[in-house]
């Protein structure tokens, strides 16, 4: 993305996922960079000391779905996160036990949904309904 200053914290991002998307930064009296919001997101610096994710959540890291197009699942930073389209890692927010939401972007309002045999153990997801 090339960002183009529109303002003292705000630019318009365009490039090859972006066509003048704003980027606003919000900053800190110091004049240090607290947050940024782009795509109806805010995105704010990981703790140094993020806490593990669930024991339960280790089992649903993994490739889901067809080899030229999988939905891949990572953990980062204490958090789960659904690579789509191989392109973008969507962090994921807890609904229930095997429910998770999308973050806001091009999933908005949608939820992955992993499936789990007699022995609790992941064999699918549902993506989006699909």
């Amino acid at each position: 993305l090339t960002l183009t200053s529109n303002g003292a914290t705000t630019f318009k991002a365009s490039g090859r996922y972006a066509h003048d998307a704003v980027f606003t930064f919000e900053l800190e009296a110091s004049g240090r960079v607290s947050s940024f919001t782009a795509f109806k997101q805010v995105f704010k610096p990981v703790p140094a000391t993020a806490k593990p994710i669930p024991p339960k959540w280790r089992s649903y890291i993994g490739s889901y779905g067809p080899d030229f197009i999988p939905a891949i699942i990572s953990e980062r930073n204490g958090r789960l996160y659904c690579m789509t389209e191989n392109i973008f890692d969507y962090r994921l927010t807890p609904v229930t036990e095997t429910v998770f939401r999308m973050c806001p972007g091009m999933y908005t309002d949608e939820y992955v949904v992993f499936q789990l045999d007699a022995d609790g153990v992941p064999y699918g997801l549902t993506l989006c309904n699909v």
